[in-house]
């Protein structure tokens, strides 16, 4: 081997590696968000015991992360815009998440919604209304934020436990 062919080689070798520390910054600077939602139960007066889902999102990027929507996807079909959730607020008090959400690097935001009826959730809503008791569904949170990037969180399952007297109550306001 020549002294130019190992200039070369050597030359090569250099290009390819700051080509790929280059590719690992730019990576590391995207927007990164975990999005998971676990089922529980919040116990309220008797006799309702109501399924509740518990979401937490968090920005495991380096950049903050302005989030702009927040949908709902259940049993496969087309992602619904409009979910929401709630957190307790410094005085113990029950309010529902605005958005933009702004993560910064690291922090992580928790609420949880209530998979019972009343919902203002009209999918939620007309799910409850119309699925036959005791049916098993899944769904699942997906997070976007200003910039369009999508984030989908994991999917969950939860069973439609609703009292007929409750479904009667609220199957006019489910949309037909």
């Amino acid at each position: 081997m020549s002294r130019d062919d190992a200039t070369l080689l050597i030359a090569i070798v250099s290009l390819a590696i700051s080509m790929y520390t280059v590719y690992l910054s730019r990576r590391d600077l995207r927007p990164r968000v975990r999005v998971e939602a676990q089922l529980g139960y919040v116990i309220p007066p008797p006799p309702y015991i109501s399924p509740t889902l518990y979401i937490s999102i968090a920005n495991t990027g380096q950049r903050p992360v302005y989030l702009t929507r927040i949908l709902m996807e259940i049993d496969n079909k087309r992602p619904v815009d409009g979910a929401w959730f709630e957190q307790m607020n410094n005085n113990q008090e029950l309010e529902t998440v605005d958005l933009p959400i702004k993560l910064e690097p690291g922090e992580l935001s928790t609420g949880f919604t209530s998979l019972g009826l009343p919902t203002a959730f009209e999918p939620l809503l007309e799910l409850f209304t119309t699925a036959p008791q005791g049916s098993i569904h899944r769904a699942r949170y997906i997070v976007e934020d200003g910039a369009g990037n999508r984030y989908t969180g994991n999917w969950f399952k939860f069973p439609i436990q609703v009292n007929e007297q409750e479904r009667a109550k609220w199957s006019s306001a489910a949309p037909m």
